[in-house]
This record gives structure tokens, C-alpha cells and sequence, in this order.
């Protein structure tokens, strides 16, 4: 007998959206609600570049293709991005842009402090500390917000 998958619901969802502050919440935020609005594994989400995201006119692309480098089971994938999810993709790449990040074709998408790639145990420590701020007596990791991607996809 299989467990009942865990999901985050919409208004722990919304708790942990408005409790994000500090210096990174911008990037933190558009972690939270890209993970949710696309269904990515947490090393896909780390793996992505600028240039997986970016289109040569230099615009966001709709359809986000996950490189088989960077993909579970070495398999490509192509996730088409919603509204949210697309939002969250340009604020990622604004915020590349205005903090002198990188814009090559090979630089992270998410970066750290450090202009390091982001790891999957920083992705965790984001979406826990936004739980705990938010007062959410919930354990929030990546692979449940994909849980719940496919919840809210299949219920539609």
C-alpha cells in the first residue's frame, strides 16, 4: 500500500509567498513559484543556464527545454511555461542582468551569493526557511511542490 502523495496547499502556498523577505527574496519568490508552476526537479531547476531559458532574440521562451545533461534518466524534456512560470523565468534572468551575474549562454540561471550555481540544498533551505517564516507547521521540500504541480495539473 503506496503513502498519499504530499501537496502544499493554495494558502500554504500563499503564507510562504507573502512571508519571503530579505535581500534574495525577489530570487527566492521566483524559486517558490517556479518549481510550483512547472513541475521541475530541483536538478533540473539548479542545472538550468541562461541560455536554456533565453530565445537568440534575447526574449523568454514559452516552452522550456531541459537538456538531457541536466535531466533524470538522461531523457530531454520540454515543459511549457504558464503565465506564473514565465513570470518567475524573467524575473530570474532581470535579476541575472541588474546584478552583473552573468549573461553568457553557460552562466546558471540561479545563482548564489557567491555567483555559484545554485545547489538542490540551498533550494531546500529557501522553501523551509520561507515555511518557517511563514508559521507553516509543514515540512516544505522541492519534490513536494512538484507533487503538487501534478495534483493541480491533473485536477484541471
Amino acid at each position: 500500500m503506496s503513502r498519499p502523495v504530499e501537496v502544499i496547499t493554495k494558502e500554504e502556498f500563499e503564507a510562504m509567498a507573502k512571508a519571503t523577505s530579505g535581500p534574495f527574496a525577489e530570487r527566492d519568490l521566483a524559486i517558490l513559484v517556479l518549481i510550483a508552476n512547472s513541475g521541475l526537479r530541483v536538478s533540473e531547476l539548479c542545472g538550468l543556464d541562461i541560455s536554456d531559458v533565453l530565445g537568440a532574440d534575447g526574449r523568454v521562451k514559452t516552452v522550456l527545454k531541459v537538456r538531457k545533461e541536466i535531466a533524470k534518466g538522461k531523457r530531454e524534456r520540454f515543459i511549457p511555461l504558464n503565465s506564473k512560470a514565465l513570470d518567475a523565468v524573467k524575473t530570474l534572468v532581470e535579476l541575472a542582468r541588474n546584478n552583473d551575474l552573468g549573461m553568457a549562454s553557460d552562466s546558471p540561471l540561479i545563482q548564489g551569493r557567491k555567483r555559484g550555481r545554485f545547489t538542490r540544498q540551498q533550494v531546500h533551505r529557501v522553501l523551509s526557511g520561507m515555511a518557517k517564516k511563514a508559521c507553516l507547521d509543514i515540512r516544505v521540500y522541492p519534490h513536494k511542490l512538484r507533487h503538487t504541480f501534478a495534483t493541480k495539473v491533473l485536477r484541471e
